[in-house]
């Protein structure tokens, strides 16, 4: 297995993770907070997709799923692709809401087809 193959697998590995831990869980517990300084579940997905989005859209040169589909608006926050959540306070960590599984898994879907994407004609060579 290549590098580009290696990432491949690790990332379809965190999809399905993030599919078997938030399927079917309601929104009041995929939005709550275990404790006033931890994250929720809905926030941690989201940020982890975001980082990605901009990394790969930044890889690829084109813009981020989070604006050019409307991601943004689906979650209810700006149009910025500078907004990946790093250095959030708890208030904006508390004011990211889901109302079910299917916002984050469907967003977290899309970046992962875009990783593939990206990942599909990297080789070796690109990887040094």
């Amino acid at each position: 297995m290549q590098g580009a193959e290696i990432l491949t697998d690790a990332l379809g590995r965190v999809n399905r993770l993030l599919h078997r831990a938030m399927e079917g869980v309601p929104a009041d517990a995929l939005n709550r907070q275990p404790t006033p300084e931890s994250n929720s579940m809905a926030w941690l997905a989201w940020h982890l997709c975001r980082v990605q989005d901009h990394h790969i859209s930044d890889l690829l040169a084109v813009p981020q799923l989070w604006v050019s589909d409307g991601w943004h608006e689906k979650f209810g926050m700006a149009k910025d692709e500078k907004e990946t959540g790093t250095g959030h306070t708890l208030e904006q960590v508390a004011a990211l809401k889901v109302d079910s599984a299917d916002l984050s898994l469907g967003y977290a879907d899309a970046v992962y087809e875009r990783a593939k994407q990206y990942l599909a004609n990297v080789t070796p060579e690109d990887l040094d």
